[in-house]
């Protein structure tokens, strides 16, 4: 009688919809980001800003543990992530003290700048890389529902910044000649010009960044070894993205290195990326993902 029960048992434990031999698991999936993606501080005066990330992948699966309807799973994978950025700035003003290099006649003056409806973009590519615990429930013959937690490790791969839209306003003031101002488009490039036009020289892009993750979803198992899962997902930056040796960017009566857009005598003007823009900046996320599981 004892061995017929734990016969029984076993057959009950193991055999489930997945088979005992069947403790591996791949999982592609895409999750795509609801609303913004990161949490983020400038340090110029913002109007409104915007952010996304998506990401696309594989996840590879082990189950180490299963008792009656239970299982837990533990896992990693691979993801490529796409994040997006946008930023509307507020009118603002700053002015520099301008290296004779910066000035045709090699003559030393400030530098002075309004920047109007500025909106400057920015994309990068990065690399995730997911370890976490998965716990299932079987509540029929077809459906698990699971709950998974675990941290995320983000690498960023490339970065692209580009100014859309607004227009920046120089003039030069020269104290050796009694505060004399010129603004004649002809030299230095002072006048008006169009934000699109110009150059960004420098992308430090971000660092490497470490998330907590936590996902709650259902899974169908089209048949045996094939299942379709959807789940909602939260990641919260434990790390700012912010690079230590980005350049920061203020306003007002500043340095050359803190200056958005300065200008040189062989490049023109020349303007600094986005994240250079920001304060802060964490990973505070909510995506829904969808995958197609595999087990063997």
């Amino acid at each position: 009688m004892t061995l017929i029960i734990l016969a029984v048992s076993v057959a009950y434990t193991y055999g489930q919809n997945i088979g005992s031999d069947k403790r591996f698991g791949i999982k592609a999936k895409a999750d795509i980001g609801l609303g913004s993606a990161f949490n983020i501080d400038y340090s110029l005066p913002m109007e409104s800003d915007k952010s996304s990330q998506n990401r696309f992948g594989l996840e590879f699966m082990y189950t180490f543990c299963r008792i009656g309807k239970n299982s837990l799973d533990a896992g990693t994978g691979i993801e490529v992530e796409m994040s997006s950025f946008s930023a509307d700035f507020a009118d603002f003003k700053y002015n520099y003290a301008a290296d004779p290099e910066a000035d045709q006649d090699g003559d030393y003056y400030i530098r002075h700048s309004a920047v109007s409806d500025a909106e400057l973009n920015l994309k990068t590519l990065g690399l995730g890389i997911p370890i976490f615990i998965r716990y299932s429930y079987n509540i029929h013959d077809k459906w698990d529902l699971f709950a998974k937690s675990g941290l995320l490790l983000d690498l960023n791969l490339k970065s692209k910044s580009e100014y859309k839209n607004g227009t920046i306003s120089s003039f030069g003031i020269y104290p050796q000649y009694d505060n004399l101002m010129i603004d004649d488009e002809w030299l230095n490039d002072f006048g008006t010009r169009d934000l699109s036009s110009i150059k960004i020289s420098d992308n430090p892009g971000f660092r490497t960044t470490l998330a907590w993750m936590i996902e709650a979803g259902v899974r169908f198992h089209i048949i045996r070894d094939l299942s379709l899962s959807v789940g909602v997902n939260y990641n919260a930056g434990l790390t700012s993205g912010l690079r230590p040796d980005r350049i920061p960017i203020r306003d007002g009566d500043i340095t050359e290195r803190e200056a958005i857009i300065t200008y040189n005598e062989d490049n023109g003007l020349i303007g600094k990326s986005l994240n250079n823009t920001m304060a802060k900046c964490k990973l505070n996320r909510i995506g829904m993902e969808i995958g197609l599981e595999f087990h063997f």
